[in-house]
């Protein structure tokens, strides 16, 4: 319906119509850079089943290679009780939602933990009898907590975790210690102190909107691109709306990629003609320290829209090659 669409497309198109010339596949293009679910990637590569960066982090637990011996086991009720609710809901998810994210699993995984841990331990007690059966059961244990271990030490070794911990630190100071928040707060303290306060600004490959003061328009279905450029309005520069800057995440850019993702899709080779026509270079935001893809000179660029009465060039003070590491990766 136009009307339900409205909110979504006015601010960016002056429009509550999607373009015709974009492609309906665009819807969901995130899905593309993901695997169906798998075990194997499941527990060695988790990574590669979601697009978030904390994905990688989602380890399917180790213990979980005992659990076909847990059929052995069924006319032992609890276990029954937990076991089949579990793997029922699994395949409630990952039939129909093959590409579903690895933590939709969680409700699941827990009563899984339990089952194989008491498996665990009832083959100990056969193999080693009741004495002995610790010999097995407690490296188990320590190895079932094995993904957890290794997210805490990350976790603690990014983050000024003591401060966290006692409610010392600062809302600000956390994000700019978060190693998915500190590129982002640069940005956000960008666009609130150094744009004037009634900026509307454009997020291109960012679904992030909060912290920002003024008026963001996020790019929640990653659509914002696809859609603008498939309308006359990227010929026009925006003229129909109200935008006045516009963000782009570069790492994300780059993270789609190189993931397979094809330019084509988001008309991406459409870019550097708007760029050169319609928008000034005024901020990069510098990747963090810590940053992997350290061949990205800039994480976020924002750019201002130019008035017709503005110069056709982006503006000398941005050094070239920042300009030239803008292109598509």
């Amino acid at each position: 319906s136009p009307r339900l669409l409205q909110a979504w497309l006015v601010p960016l198109l002056g429009s509550n119509y999607v373009p015709a010339a974009s492609d309906p596949s665009i819807v969901g293009l995130e899905w593309t850079l993901r695997n169906t679910f798998n075990l194997r990637d499941a527990f060695l590569s988790p990574g590669r089943l979601t697009i978030e960066a904390e994905g990688n982090l989602y380890f399917l637990n180790p213990i979980f290679v005992i659990l076909p011996l847990s059929l052995l086991f069924l006319r032992i009720r609890p276990l029954t009780w937990l076991l089949i609710p579990a793997a029922l809901s699994l395949l409630l998810i990952l039939l129909p939602f093959p590409f579903s994210n690895p933590r939709y699993l969680i409700a699941s995984l827990v009563p899984l933990t339990i089952v194989a841990l008491h498996t665990v331990s009832l083959v100990a007690r056969r193999i080693l009898g009741q004495e002995r059966s610790a010999l097995i059961l407690i490296p188990a244990i320590f190895g079932a907590l094995i993904p957890t271990a290794f997210s805490l030490v990350l976790w603690t070794r990014e983050v000024d975790a003591i401060h966290q911990f006692i409610g010392t630190m600062s809302r600000k100071r956390f994000m700019e210690t978060n190693m998915f928040l500190e590129e982002y707060t640069t940005l956000v303290d960008i666009v609130d102190s150094e744009l004037p306060a009634d900026s509307r600004v454009l997020l291109l490959l960012e679904s992030r909107g909060y912290y920002f003061e003024g008026d963001v328009i996020q790019d929640n279905a990653f659509t914002n691109w696809p859609w603008l450029s498939s309308s006359s309005d990227d010929e026009r520069c925006l003229e129909k709306t109200d935008i006045t800057h516009v963000v782009v995440n570069n790492m994300a850019l780059y993270y789609f990629f190189a993931g397979g993702l094809d330019p084509g899709l988001i008309r991406w080779e459409r870019w550097a003609e708007f760029q050169a026509n319609c928008l000034t270079l005024v901020h990069l935001v510098p990747p963090s320290t810590r940053r992997a893809a350290a061949e990205l000179e800039a994480v976020y660029s924002v750019y201002r829209v130019r008035a017709d009465s503005d110069p056709l060039r982006t503006a000398d003070t941005i050094p070239s090659s920042s300009r030239d590491s803008l292109q598509t990766p």
